[in-house]
């Protein structure tokens, strides 16, 4: 299920940082590692990494988001947030490696 962009609704709270939507999407069987349905093939973490949203990739993370799950051009959701400068949203990775 996603929009006419291909973005799935766990994508959209990442960017939105809707805390709460994105926990309650976890919590009711959603699939944390849902692909975007467009040619970046990114995952609600990598949306989580681009907002720079340390609270967003907790909650992915403890709903068992895959850390090392590449995107379109071969990103985990670390090297991302490496090549964005995401300081935020790299501590939380950094922590759970």
């Amino acid at each position: 299920l996603c929009n006419a962009e291909g973005w799935a609704p766990l994508h959209l709270a990442c960017y939105a940082h809707a805390h709460r939507a994105l926990a309650v999407l976890c919590e009711f069987a959603t699939d944390p590692d849902v692909v975007a349905c467009n040619s970046t093939l990114e995952t609600p973490l990598h949306s989580a990494v681009r907002a720079d949203d340390a609270e967003a990739v907790s909650i992915l993370l403890d709903a068992g988001a895959d850390p090392r799950f590449p995107d379109a051009a071969g990103r985990s959701p670390l090297q991302l947030a490496i090549e964005l400068a995401a300081i935020d949203a790299s501590d939380v990775l950094m922590q759970r490696e």
